[in-house]
């Protein structure tokens, strides 16, 4: 688990809300509290983005490797992943 991330419920209320709208293109179909699983376990391992266990997340409608890039790619070009880093810290400090 990387700073307490790992389950949904955590996710859901600490990493959602800092995540971006879009104000047009599609609507993604995927849970974005998986796909963010997903990244951290990536980033956790070290794996290449290939070798992902997607399965194991998704169940029956998985998505390619490079959704979860696309997915991952796009919040890094945002500034949200070293947001919700800071937001983390701090509120580890806190407590």
């Amino acid at each position: 688990m990387i700073l307490g991330l790992a389950d949904e419920s955590t996710a859901e209320h600490r990493i959602l809300p800092h995540l971006s709208k879009g104000k047009r293109g599609f609507k993604t179909r995927l849970d974005l509290v998986k796909v963010f699983q997903v990244i951290l376990k990536r980033m956790k391992t070290g794996c290449r983005w290939r070798e992902l266990s997607i399965k194991k997340y998704f169940g029956v409608d998985v998505p390619c490797w490079q959704t979860v890039y696309y997915h991952f790619n796009k919040r890094n070009r945002d500034g949200i992943a070293l947001a919700c880093f800071c937001h983390q810290i701090l509120a580890k400090i806190k407590s």
